[in-house]
């Protein structure tokens, strides 16, 4: 499948979480929304620079200061918005199509918001405590599933009928 016909069909099954999507149609659209994302955000900076806001978080102590930065950009937050579905539909069927469950996609929201908790747990409740060590293995635990859902989302279509539908991609 061919980048713009990948394109057309995810946004076409945004909302169809149940079938099959074929490599190409699932990491072209991912290439598309990564770009429009990108685009939208340095349309941002130079549309409207000083609406940019940059939010910071210091946390540890001297020996071990560590930064966090976001950047919130309106035109990039509504590009990504508008791709959450139709990325997210098609991992639930690309992952079908290997022969996974669609909730195997969950695993890096999971350990999204284990890094948030225990960022926040060791910013907020306990400020005065060394917490280099516990972000660190929750940043290792993120970039293990990412990894993961990378290897799971590259595997080799199922030929024929599998659990999760009766017909393989086109």
């Amino acid at each position: 499948m061919g980048p713009a016909r990948a394109i057309r069909t995810g946004f076409a099954k945004s909302f169809q979480f149940s079938g099959r999507a074929s490599r190409s149609e699932f990491w072209w659209l991912a290439l598309a929304a990564v770009v429009l994302t990108g685009l939208a955000s340095a349309l941002d900076g130079i549309v409207w620079p000083r609406l940019t806001a940059h939010l910071w978080l210091n946390f540890g102590d001297e020996t071990a200061r560590m930064t966090a930065g976001v950047v919130v950009s309106p035109l990039a937050a509504m590009a990504a918005f508008a791709c959450v579905m139709p990325v997210s539909a098609a991992m639930m069927r690309r992952l079908h199509d290997a022969g996974f469950s669609g909730r195997l996609a969950l695993v890096p929201l999971v350990a999204v918001c284990l890094v948030i908790a225990v960022i926040a747990l060791s910013v907020f409740a306990f400020p005065t405590t060394r917490a280099f060590q516990p972000i660190m293995i929750c940043l290792l635990i993120l970039g293990a599933s990412l990894l993961l859902t990378v290897v799971w989302l590259s595997a080799l279509s199922q030929p024929g009928p599998n659990l999760y539908s009766p017909l393989p991609p086109r």
